[in-house]
């Protein structure tokens, strides 16, 4: 083989390497662009289930009637008469949207070849508009209480409020009142505190994702308090703990006392502050450790089954 037929054949390479090479940069980007498009439709999914669980398609053709079935069967004409895919009309009402979203699912997860971007971004994109359109399409008193959750935004910021003038105020201290430890009522006072402050990051958390269920109002209310009670039970064990060895050094001198007395209630209050913002966790902790499992849990908006 002479130089020239060699020097023409690594030519030949070095241009089919260069035309490979974007060929794998348009299969990477096609395979990001088909992730995207996944992680979409799980969320669009998400935002469905939710709305519905709150009451925001209640208003539309849900029970079975002539004007739905009339609907349904023009819907189902016009899917027939339909010859390409990529012609996507607005979505008129949740089974629609519905039935979009499975429609996508199906191109998204089937073989690259078959798969059509354009279809599922305008499919998905239709769903999106009809969602956010539904939404905006409710009074405002609707919006604040199943969007934005205003209201347990004020119900948790009153009890932070209320919390604290029973506990501070001078006619309103319940320390008066009842006679409590004064130390047991600021570790009430200090997990409730945590309670609101973890009440508050939740919700917003879940308006901000859109994965607020009204139905989990209760844990909201009742969270403050729960946080409180850990927050008194598990600041009392800890002092247990730190008060037995300080009696078995009475001999040490006076000054190592001191500065362990004055250490020791700043130790106890992050503790009770730990114990009340997460209260939740403590639960679980404490149920795997007495063999109690729950049954469902609740991760990034959805309720998952516990799987023994």
């Amino acid at each position: 083989m002479t130089p020239n037929n060699r020097t023409d054949d690594s030519n030949k390479k070095i241009e089919e390497l260069k035309q490979e090479k974007p060929k794998q940069d348009i299969t990477v980007e096609f395979t990001k662009k088909i992730e995207k498009l996944r992680q979409d439709l799980e969320t669009l999914d998400m935002w469905l289930t939710i709305a519905a669980e709150n009451g925001l398609f209640y208003d539309s053709c849900t029970k079975p009637s002539k004007d739905c079935n009339q609907g349904d069967q023009q819907q189902s004409t016009k899917e027939q008469q339909s010859q390409s895919p990529k012609e996507c009309e607005p979505v008129k009402n949740f089974e629609d949207a519905q039935k979009r979203l499975k429609e996508v699912f199906k191109k998204l997860y089937s073989k690259l070849d078959n798969i059509d971007i354009g279809y599922c971004e305008t499919s998905l994109s239709h769903v999106n508009k009809f969602y956010h359109d539904k939404i905006s399409s409710k009074p405002l008193s609707w919006r604040l209480r199943i969007v934005y959750a205003i209201h347990i935004w004020l119900v948790l910021i009153t009890l932070g409020v209320l919390a604290t003038i029973f506990t501070f105020h001078n006619s309103l201290n319940i320390v008066a009142l009842l006679n409590f430890d004064k130390n047991i009522v600021i570790y009430a006072y200090i997990g409730f505190m945590a309670g609101v402050i973890k009440g508050l990051y939740n919700i917003a958390h879940a308006t901000r994702f859109r994965v607020y269920r009204k139905n989990t109002d209760v844990l909201y209310y009742v969270g403050p308090f729960i946080a409180a009670a850990f927050a008194v039970i598990i600041a009392l064990a800890t002092l247990v703990g730190l008060v037995q060895p300080t009696q078995q050094q009475e001999s040490s001198s006076t000054q190592q006392q001191e500065s362990s007395s004055t250490q020791q209630p700043n130790g106890i209050y992050i503790v009770a502050f730990t114990a009340g913002l997460f209260w939740q966790e403590s639960i679980r902790k404490l149920s795997n450790i007495f063999g109690v499992k729950e049954r469902y849990s609740e991760k990034d908006g959805k309720i998952v089954p516990e799987i023994e």
